[in-house]
Formats: structure tokens, C-alpha cells, sequence
């Protein structure tokens, strides 16, 4: 894997992190989703780059809207956002899951961790994403390993990494042991999660999604063409309440043919067709904060 940063707003740094803690560790949920719009707009109002940019990709993604309706939409994703970004970091301070999984497709992951040569979870930026590890670990799914890009803020960096994880993370830092890493889990029938989107500094593959061509990252697909580990895409919408579905899609076993390149897009293709469903579906949970077309 090469080096990969990935997108930040500008309020993403660990001064924004610890206030966002100080509301998960002393208010509960109820009282968190009953702020939540007030703290939306307090982090986000000042930011109007982020809301238009934010409100061309949801024309795209679920249609134009009038001046007025097309704010208001902007709003509602800019509240959820601040919602699944709450819920992670209750996770990360070492709380309980604070959601209640409604699982659709859970047999499709059984079946394919019963083949026993690991299973590749891939996924969007989507919305209760980063709970998914979580979920897993919560279930004794192991071992488990999240490949995920390095902060761009040094200070963000070693903040993040001081949280304890109930699950192994490899960064995608430009060093073979990473890649090592993430063989040695499948290796043990474990299971490695991945990002789709965002593919900065890594190997990618320019795909239709939503009306346009966006790059999508082939690492994922890579890594199971090599180890023959089955590519399970799965994606976690929020629900009414404390609800989160996880929607689990059939495995994609990638080919290995002499055309390594046109298996890694035919494979990544298959997977980023689901990601593109799940966010048409919930295009309010659809967390892209840059123009998600537009080459980097």
C-alpha cells in the first residue's frame, strides 16, 4: 500500500475531538440526538464551502432541489454526520456499542468465512461506518483487522491512536508490513475491513457512480486476488431511534486471470454497484465532504 491521507473538514483536529468527547462521556444518547441539530450548525455554519460543496454532491447522488429545500437536505446530512460521529467515538473512549444491530444478509458473511481463507469487508463512507469493527468484535468475529488511511494532522494522529480498540489497525503508511499484516489475518481465516472511496496515493480505478466517474481504490480486490479471501461489501445505514442496519451483499470472489488489472476493476466494479445502492438509498448518511467526482 502506498501513503494515503484522507479527506478532513477544517474542524477535524484534536481540539474539536476532545469537545466532541466531553459531550460523549457525560450526556446520554437521548440527550445527544435531542442536540444534535445545534451542534450541527455550530460546527457547521461557519463552514460554507463544505455545505455547497456538500450540497452539489446530494444533487448528483438524489436529484436538484430548489433554493431553500436544497439547504435544508444539506442541514439534515450535516445533523446526521455529527450523529454517526458521536456514536463512534462513545466506541472509541471504550463504551458499549450504543446502537442495536438489525442485520440483513448476515448469512452471506457466515458463508463466506466458512471458507475458511479469510473474508475482506469493504465499505463507504456511509453511514454508521465506523461502528462496523465494533460490531464485529462485539460478536467475537476475530481476528479482525481495520486497514484505514493516517490522519493528516500529526497531533490528530497520536490522539486517535490513544484509544483502545478492540481490534487490530494497520495504516496504510507506505510499508509492506502492512500489507503483511492484513495477509497474516485472512492467512488465519480472520477478517480485514476496508474503504472503497478515497483511494488518495493508492492504486485505483476511475468507475461509474451516481451520473459521473469517480476512482475507487483496487486495494482492496488486490489483496483478495492474492490470497484468494472472499470480498464481502457491507454497509451500515441509521435507523429510527438507536436502530443500525447492517446490509451485507454477496461475497465477490476475484478472478485470476492473465488481465490482472481488468480482474481488479471487474471486482471493484461489483462492489462500488452495491456501495452506489446502499448511498442512493440513504443519500442523507452519504459523508463526502469534497467534490466526490473531481480527481484529487
Amino acid at each position: 500500500m502506498e501513503t494515503s491521507l484522507s479527506y478532513r473538514h477544517p474542524f477535524e483536529g484534536p481540539l474539536w475531538r476532545r469537545v466532541f468527547l466531553l459531550g460523549v462521556q457525560h450526556f446520554p444518547r437521548p440527550v445527544q440526538v435531542a442536540t444534535m441539530p445545534f451542534w450541527a450548525a455550530l460546527f457547521f455554519g461557519p463552514l460554507p464551502r463544505v455545505w455547497r460543496t456538500c450540497g452539489r454532491n446530494l444533487d448528483r447522488l438524489d436529484g436538484p432541489l430548489p433554493p431553500g429545500a436544497r439547504e435544508v437536505r444539506t442541514y439534515r446530512l450535516m445533523v446526521n454526520y455529527a450523529q454517526a460521529i458521536t456514536d463512534a467515538y462513545r466506541c472509541h473512549v471504550g463504551g458499549a456499542v450504543p446502537v442495536t444491530a438489525v442485520y440483513h444478509g448476515r448469512e452471506r458473511l457466515a458463508a463466506a468465512r466458512a471458507r475458511g481463507r479469510g473474508v475482506i469487508i469493504v465499505t463507504g463512507h456511509l453511514g454508521a461506518w465506523q461502528l462496523g469493527p465494533y460490531l464485529l468484535a462485539r460478536e467475537g468475529v476475530g481476528p479482525l483487522t481495520v486497514a484505514m488511511a493516517q490522519e493528516p494532522n500529526p497531533a490528530l494522529q497520536r490522539f486517535m491512536e490513544s484509544f483502545p480498540r478492540p481490534f487490530r489497525i494497520v495504516y496504510s503508511n507506505g510499508s509492506t508490513f502492512g500489507t503483511l499484516a492484513l495477509r497474516t489475518t485472512l492467512t488465519a481465516g480472520g477478517v480485514v475491513a476496508m474503504q472503497l472511496d478515497r483511494p488518495l496515493g493508492e492504486a485505483h480505478v476511475t468507475l461509474p457512480f451516481a451520473g459521473g466517474a469517480a476512482r475507487f481504490a483496487t486495494g482492496p480486490a488486490a489483496l483478495a486476488r492474492t490470497t484468494g479471501a472472499a470480498l464481502v461489501p457491507a454497509f451500515l445505514t441509521m435507523g429510527p431511534g438507536a436502530e443500525v442496519h447492517v446490509h451485507v451483499e454477496a461475497p465477490i470472489i476475484v478472478r485470476r486471470t492473465r488481465d490482472r488489472a481488468a480482474d481488479l476493476a471487474a471486482s471493484t466494479q461489483a462492489a462500488v454497484a452495491c456501495y452506489e445502492q446502499h448511498a442512493r438509498a440513504a443519500p442523507l448518511q452519504w459523508f463526502n465532504f469534497y467534490d466526490f467526482w473531481e480527481a484529487p
